[in-house]
């Protein structure tokens, strides 16, 4: 379950594209979409940074939960 709430951080920043297009909001999602669309290649890697950034910190939010929930995966 920590893994699960661990990786969903990065869905949160690309997930959105669907409720982008359905409610006319402006956020990360549509701003990819419409980079890519027009070769945006500053944006792109912006946003791609930014979502690399929120998997590698949900990772290390998972195992800190881990580490406090779980006392096998403490360290001595």
């Amino acid at each position: 379950m920590i893994t699960l709430l661990g990786l969903t951080l990065p869905a949160i920043f690309t997930a959105g594209l669907i409720v982008e297009q359905i409610f006319n909001l402006n956020g990360t999602g549509l701003a990819f979409f419409t980079a890519v669309s027009s070769q945006d290649y500053p944006v792109e890697l912006g946003i791609l940074l930014l979502i690399g950034t929120a998997t590698v910190v949900g990772n290390a939010l998972a195992d800190i939960g881990y580490a406090v929930l779980d006392p096998r995966v403490r360290q001595k």
